[in-house]
């Protein structure tokens, strides 16, 4: 699916709530104490998502670039070679 559906109950309230939130920021404009408060708190919380989101971004084209420069793994089992696999607990001997 290329295109996301939205209806339009959701776009009417996405229009809404943005239509409250510029309104408490032209109050912010105005001097209300309160709006400015609210107008900070909103903005630094999608400047921290904005920030996490570029830092993820950034760190994900870093690994995929360098990722092509790395040597490939082979994954192997240690059930198919011939030689057991080593021992975490040595075995008890009986003593003689």
């Amino acid at each position: 699916m290329l295109i996301p559906r939205f209806s339009l109950r959701f776009l009417l309230f996405l229009m809404t709530v943005c239509g409250v939130f510029f309104f408490v920021v032209t109050l912010a404009v105005q001097g209300s104490q309160w709006a400015v408060a609210l107008s900070v708190a909103v903005g630094g919380l999608l400047i921290s998502m904005l920030l996490q989101a570029s830092s993820f971004g950034l760190a994900w084209a870093l690994t995929s670039v360098f990722g092509m420069f790395r040597r490939k793994d082979v994954a192997t089992s240690p059930f198919a070679s011939s030689k057991p696999p080593p021992q975490v607990i040595e075995p008890l001997l009986p003593e003689e």
